[in-house]
């Protein structure tokens, strides 16, 4: 029905005009969003990362968290044929070749990347494994310490060159160890020790005992 004042009657009001019960929304309209999906590769390794985005804007953040799995890149204890001297347990570096080779018989052997003796360093001959430390702290020998005296290199510190592991040998101050210098391994770069890679020496770690025969060889 149309409301009637003065004898005059007014038109309906247009349903558009009409008050509405609802507040007016303020502030800008809602955003549209889409998934997105951002696939990252390196390597062989893949990292997604499932993200909501607004499709009006570009991307300003990706967050991702990478996981570093698997070994060295290097094989620690490669197995290899071997038809050199020595019985089953017996540790033999080969200094030119810069490989230490460790034998488990049957005509096979692990072999293993070193760093040696600088030349007029590298030492030559048999000798035996003296005693087993893993992270040991090292003092360096008399004729590396010069004019100074005789000091400690804590365990674990970054500048201690032993690394994870060291094999004392009886002969020499000479030791099979690890290292803190990766990138010495293979070459002639010691005074006179063998170095590892750390993982290598901890795999040779657990597989000799104290008395275990060495052979120092050209």
């Amino acid at each position: 029905m149309t409301a009637v004042a003065g004898g005059h009657a007014h038109p309906p009001v247009p349903r558009s005009a009409q008050p509405s019960s609802k507040k007016a929304q303020s502030g800008p309209l809602p955003l549209q969003l889409r998934p997105v999906r951002i696939s990252i590769e390196i390597g062989c390794q893949r990292c997604c990362v499932m993200f909501v985005a607004c499709h009006r804007t570009l991307l300003s953040l990706v967050l991702c968290t990478f996981l570093l799995i698997g070994g060295p890149a290097f094989a620690a204890g490669e197995a290899v044929e071997y038809s050199g001297e020595g019985k089953p347990g017996t540790i033999v570096v080969q200094t030119e070749e810069r490989r230490l080779y460790y034998i488990v018989g049957e005509g096979k052997a692990l072999r293993y990347t070193v760093g040696v003796g600088r030349a007029g360093k590298a030492w030559y001959g048999t000798t035996s494994i003296a005693s087993k430390h893993l992270r040991p702290a090292w003092t360096p020998p008399a004729d590396m310490r010069g004019s100074r005296g005789a000091f400690v290199i804590e365990s674990g510190a970054p500048n201690n060159p032993m690394g994870e592991a060291a094999l004392v040998l009886v002969d020499h101050e000479l030791a099979i160890h690890g290292t803190n210098n990766p990138g010495s391994i293979g070459g002639f770069v010691s005074a006179g020790c063998i170095r590892m890679h750390n993982a290598d020496i901890l795999d040779l770690y657990n597989r000799v005992r104290v008395g275990t025969r060495v052979v120092m060889a050209r």
